[in-house]
């Protein structure tokens, strides 16, 4: 997810001013995460969520993903497994594994779920646990 223009303007204003400015988190909707209304509740009432962020902190996330896009195809020579959502609200799924699978040489192994965002949140999580398991080469 991204921030409108207008506030991009903003965050670029205070790093120069006040890097320190907070900006809304522009995730602050417990459903783009979860359907398990349960945990959307957790949410809701966790008095640790975030948000707010730093200019300074928005600035270096943007930073991040610079650096990822201006990697070399092909640097990960690691194994590499990408779980992706199918009901997912907050990444672009298509451009995620674009970009995985170039940075892995085409070699990453993929996995799916039909869920939301945060898997870990779906009122089964077996299948994401066997396929963490199939990752670290535990479940094979």
């Amino acid at each position: 997810m991204d921030v409108p223009f207008a506030t991009k303007l903003a965050v670029a204003a205070s790093l120069l001013l006040c890097p320190r400015k907070r900006f809304a988190i522009p995730l602050n909707d417990v459903e783009l995460f979860t359907s398990n209304e349960s945990k959307r509740q957790y949410l809701r009432d966790d008095p640790l969520r975030l948000h707010e962020a730093t200019a300074q902190f928005l600035y270096a996330s943007w930073q991040l993903d610079g650096m990822l896009r201006n990697l070399p195809a092909g640097c990960l020579t690691m194994p590499v497994t990408l779980l992706l959502a199918r009901r997912d609200r907050i990444i672009d799924n298509a451009t995620t594994l674009a970009a995985v699978q170039r940075l892995a040489g085409g070699r990453a192994r993929v996995e799916e779920f039909d869920a939301d965002h945060t898997l870990e949140f779906e009122p089964a999580p077996q299948p994401l646990h066997r396929a963490l398991a199939r990752a670290v080469g535990a479940g094979e």
